[in-house]
């Protein structure tokens, strides 16, 4: 269900349906329908209000033992690792906004209970926590901690693998981040075209952590 929902013939697994706005009070949908549900962007659809009533009828729509996939990330990193400069900058430029839309500032703490309260945490449901780093820490690209890669034999090799898959992580991050989060920001440019930012963050070992939300309908 989405405004521009993904093409039938492209995916012909998928049955699109067409909604300006994402439906909350009632889905137009038979019950226990869909054995799998998936969302990328839940926190950011709809007011945190309508959210429980939401999950509801995600659970009306599954079939016995049907599952929701969620991914969720927060739209502050974990506040430990969280500087001043950044925290100014989400701050200004974006939790107050998310303020104003009422969108919920901490669904990866507030989910797993509004799950349980729609009967979505039947047994099988799983958590799983990833950490993606803001920044890499040396903040140089792939093969900064190695030099040019020929010297170090296989320890520079591993070292390289290691530095990349940091490099894949904060990509993916920030690339999930701005799906979810992009569109309510108000700035000329991302808090990563910020180098005291990055400094910061680099610094700090700043982090968002995500979560693979599977959420199994409860057997009645």
């Amino acid at each position: 269900m989405s405004p521009a929902p993904l093409s039938h013939k492209l995916f012909p697994s998928i049955r699109p349906m067409v909604f300006p706005t994402v439906p909350s009070v009632s889905f137009p949908i038979a019950p226990q329908f869909f054995s799998k549900a998936y969302s990328l962007n839940l926190p950011s659809l709809v007011p945190s209000t309508e959210i429980p009533a939401l999950l509801r009828n995600i659970h009306r729509g599954l079939a016995p033992r049907g599952t929701l996939h969620l991914t969720v990330i927060d739209p502050a990193p974990v506040r430990a690792t969280v500087g001043p400069r950044m925290q100014a900058w989400l701050d200004e430029r974006l939790l107050l906004n998310l303020q104003r839309h009422f969108r919920c500032m901490s669904p990866s703490q507030l989910l797993p209970s509004w799950l349980a309260d729609a009967q979505l945490r039947g047994e099988g449901s799983m958590i799983t926590k990833l950490k993606f780093p803001a920044v890499t820490l040396s903040g140089l690209g792939p093969g900064a901690a190695c030099g040019d890669g020929r010297s170090g034999g296989r320890n520079g090799a591993e070292n390289q693998d290691v530095e990349v898959e940091a490099e894949l992580r904060s990509e993916v991050a920030r690339m999930l981040w701005n799906e979810v989060w992009g569109q309510y920001v108000t700035a000329d440019k991302w808090w990563w075209e910020d180098s005291d930012i990055l400094e910061e963050c680099r610094r700090l070992d700043t982090y968002w952590e995500v979560r693979m939300i599977e959420a199994v309908k409860q057997q009645s």
